[in-house]
């Protein structure tokens, strides 16, 4: 594989059956910002020093023969988390690329499932690489999540997949719009907890009480607080963590943010053969612009107000939905591991002209 960075931060990638060009639009507003400002190492240290014992992020300097210096902050390091062990070792094949080979500089790696929105201003000051942000953050550059970089792009699940499809095509899947996860989201834990997408899914999937339309459960609950957990068992809000494979017996599957966007799940309901209905959410990840609305998915209103409405479209134009299915399916698997590390390392190769000696 030959990776080359052109002028227009496009990607052309040879190698491996295939030649592309990528063109990434998603951080294209974050360089030409940090293009007309630059920064500085000084700048990054005191971020770094403002931020080590509340947040989660990696310090990656370059050190211009083709290695990094890795550091974690303090709180990374006390909590363990934080998926560093995986983005050091893409960090370090990065460093190794011709175009990042020579380069002496440094840059954050945000650790945490996402830049928040409240932390916009740190993005302005230095760059900051993070696996997801809110759709108006012009700043913050955006790189793919741990978990598809550590599963080699899903590389087993989109053969395994393909096999299920074939054994379990569109017409033995039931008509039901299906969803199991794990009770995450900014707020879930307290009062709160009806405001955030998934709370959102399992009150509705209650008010319905239609299983066959909305079937849809919490699942993982012991990190919240003991009474509310018993609150939605008598609700009726929780069931048993399933396999994924048990969401291909449905035509129709729910996407909705954690704390952040769902990544693994949302990526492989994509390649599932079934139709995702993606609730509105004002966060992103590095391809979802490459996804357009009605053609790879089904958007749904926020407070699911529309999802009835969705449901009738979904059994009555049969034809339509399975080929969304189709489309989606499709555009997921163009965004191949090749592909999302030569957008990396173009925006990294870019974010390095900016970077200013101290």
């Amino acid at each position: 594989m030959a990776i080359e960075v052109k002028s227009d931060n496009s990607v052309e990638v040879t190698g491996l059956g295939e030649r592309f060009v990528w063109s990434n639009p998603i951080n294209a507003s974050a360089l030409k910002y940090w293009e007309m400002t630059g920064y500085t190492q000084d700048e990054v240290l005191r971020v770094a020093a403002e931020l080590n014992d509340e947040w989660m992020f990696a310090l990656v300097k370059y050190m211009g023969d083709g290695t990094i210096d890795f550091s974690v902050s303090k709180k990374t390091w006390e909590r363990q988390e934080g998926h560093y062990p995986t983005i050091m070792q893409f960090c370090s094949v990065i460093s190794q690329h011709a175009k990042m080979r020579s380069f002496t500089g440094i840059s954050m790696v945000w650790l945490e499932d996402g830049m928040w929105d409240w932390l916009q201003p740190i993005a302005r000051r230095i760059p900051i690489f993070a696996f997801g942000r809110n759709v108006t953050d012009r700043h913050t550059l955006l790189i793919p999540d741990p978990a598809y970089i550590g599963g080699a792009a899903y590389v087993y699940e989109r053969e395994q997949y393909k096999t299920i499809t074939e054994e379990i095509p569109w017409h033995k899947r039931l008509p039901t719009v299906y969803w199991r996860g794990a009770a995450t989201g900014v707020g879930i834990e307290g009062p709160s907890w009806v405001d955030t997408a998934r709370g959102r899914i399992v009150q509705k999937a209650n008010d319905l009480n239609n299983p066959r339309m909305l079937d849809a459960k919490l699942t993982k609950i012991k990190h919240i607080p003991a009474e509310q957990q018993q609150k939605f068992r008598d609700l009726g809000f929780v069931a048993d963590e399933v396999p994924f494979e048990d969401f291909l017996h449905y035509r129709f599957m729910l996407d909705a943010d954690g704390y952040s966007c769902a990544w693994m799940s949302f990526f492989l309901k994509l390649i599932s053969g079934s139709v995702v209905l993606k609730i509105d959410s004002p966060l992103e990840q590095w391809y979802h612009r490459e996804l357009v609305p009605w053609k790879h998915y089904i958007p749904l209103a926020r407070d699911l107000s529309d999802l009835e409405h969705v449901y009738t479209w979904l059994i009555t134009h049969d034809d339509q939905a399975r080929q969304i299915a189709i489309e989606g399916d499709r555009a997921a698997r163009k965004i191949s591991l090749e592909h999302s590390l030569a957008q990396v390392i173009g925006d990294f190769e870019a974010i390095s002209k900016c970077f200013k000696p101290s």
